[in-house]
């Protein structure tokens, strides 16, 4: 995929985000044709909830992307490890 420079949420772009795991794991749930990629930040602990959401990722082709400096450009709080990008 080519790589997208994400910019913060502006009503005028073709994208919006999810923030944190709840959210994007319901996105990708419910509406995976919608995603774009998910952005994950390098701090992030991989538990068991994390690997189903990266095996549902897979399984559905979508990327999933390592972008701290991505992250924390578009976040609005410190503690988001991980966003989902959707159309």
């Amino acid at each position: 995929m080519e790589k997208i420079k994400f910019k913060k949420y502006d009503k005028d772009e073709n994208y919006s985000f999810t923030f944190g795991i709840f959210p994007t794991f319901e996105l990708v749930k419910n509406k995976p044709e919608e995603v774009i990629c998910l952005l994950v930040h390098s701090k992030l602990k991989i538990s068991e909830d994390i690997t189903s959401l990266f095996q549902m990722c897979k399984e559905r082709n979508i990327e999933v992307i390592t972008d701290d400096k991505t992250i924390e450009r578009i976040a609005q709080k410190d503690n988001c490890l991980l966003v989902g990008v959707f159309k």
